[in-house]
């Protein structure tokens, strides 16, 4: 990958999720000011379970690309704990967790029915990983009853908790660059 001036640039690969919050800023810069198509062969071809995880993580974290409403690799070679709030899972092998439907794949707890008023209902993440339709159709029209009505009815807004997304240190770091940069 080159920078604008021609430049190769060096990206640290960094291990992430498939499902990403981008800012709309961010997602213009990657798709009008990035050539990706080295990045995405290298992911696809990288020979390891859950390489997907990388592409989206890798772009967000590499400094040098000072790509708008990104963040910093510093956390990570830091060992800074930064959580995700797109993706909400529960891994069975965790002695500290629930799976009430008591079904897994891979390890991460397969939601049903059973687990919607406990799991998701006041969840704070954006997405819920797994719920799958040859295993409880059932959760899947209830849950998008849910969203439908926190939609139509609650007009989904009233329900955010800001406060809680500010404090997470992605919004930090980003409140920080307004000031210095």
């Amino acid at each position: 990958m080159v920078d604008t001036e021609g430049k190769l640039l060096s990206l640290k690969i960094s291990k992430g999720l498939v499902q990403a919050s981008l800012a709309r800023p961010f997602v213009d810069f990657i798709v009008q000011k990035l050539d990706l198509t080295q990045l995405h062969h290298h992911i696809n071809n990288c020979g390891e379970y859950a390489c997907d995880e990388l592409f989206f993580q890798t772009l967000v974290a590499t400094d040098v690309l000072k790509a708008p409403n990104s963040f910093t690799h510093k956390c990570i070679d830091k060992d800074i704990y930064t959580p995700y709030f797109s993706r909400f899972s529960i891994w069975v092998e965790d002695p500290n967790t629930i799976c009430p439907s008591g079904y897994n794949r891979h390890i991460l707890c397969i939601f049903g029915l059973e687990d919607l008023s406990v799991n998701l209902r006041d969840n704070t993440y954006i997405f819920a990983n797994k719920i799958q339709a040859d295993f409880d159709f059932g959760a899947i029209l209830c849950w998008h009853e849910e969203m439908r009505s926190r939609t139509l009815v609650d007009k989904g807004l009233k329900r955010l908790n800001s406060t809680f997304y500010q404090n997470w240190p992605q919004a930090i770091f980003k409140l920080i660059n307004l000031f210095i940069l």
